[in-house]
């Protein structure tokens, strides 16, 4: 089975970008079933792991069928485009699978303390696209009403959030226990001493 990918941008009004220029921007990746014999290319940004031919705006496979539908959430500092290893191998078995670059987390914008700080964000990005008809009408995929989650290191984080966990990200706060001389994740070595600047 052939695999498309698609890029697109979605907007959350709700929320303002971290500089309070205009809305948060979602960027997507996504990954599905192709009505395409012809693998073109491979997608053109940058990632850390080898990229698997792809057909690049290809149009869906077309068998009537709602497919399954999978979010992607990338680590610290990465994009959605770090998850085509699970992305393509989700789409060949049938799926849709759907990455967001969270927004000021992200090696595709300027890396933002408030990216970094403010993870349950990465939660809402999904909440958000989900309830954006924009990207399914540009993608041209019928998907299912429900979605399953996967997540690598903070994406992990973003998987738990999105299935209901609580959870304590507490490494810098003043009341962790366990004090650290670590400034910020290897990513954003400067992030504590950035946060504290205003």
């Amino acid at each position: 089975m052939a695999v498309g990918f698609r890029t697109g941008l979605c907007l959350d009004a709700s929320r303002p970008n971290w500089d309070g220029t205009g809305a948060r921007p979602l960027a997507w990746s996504a990954w599905y079933p192709a009505n395409h014999t012809a693998v073109s290319a491979n997608p053109t940004r940058a990632s850390w792991f080898n990229l698997r031919p792809v057909a690049l705006d290809a149009p869906p496979l077309d068998d009537r069928q709602p497919r399954s539908l999978v979010l992607l959430s990338h680590g610290s500092g990465a994009s959605a485009l770090a998850l085509d290893w699970p992305g393509h191998r989700l789409a060949e078995r049938g799926f849709v699978a759907l990455g967001v670059d969270h927004h000021g987390h992200t090696g595709t914008q300027p890396y933002r303390a408030e990216g970094f700080l403010c993870l349950w964000e990465r939660a809402r990005d999904f909440s958000t696209l989900l309830d954006d008809p924009s990207w399914r009408h540009e993608l041209g995929v019928s998907v299912e009403d429900h979605a399953c989650v996967v997540g690598f290191s903070a994406g992990a984080y973003t998987a738990m959030l999105l299935a209901g966990a609580r959870v304590a990200y507490s490494q810098f706060e003043p009341d962790n226990p366990v004090k650290s001389p670590i400034r910020g994740p290897r990513e954003f070595p400067e992030l504590a001493d950035e946060s504290m600047v205003g």
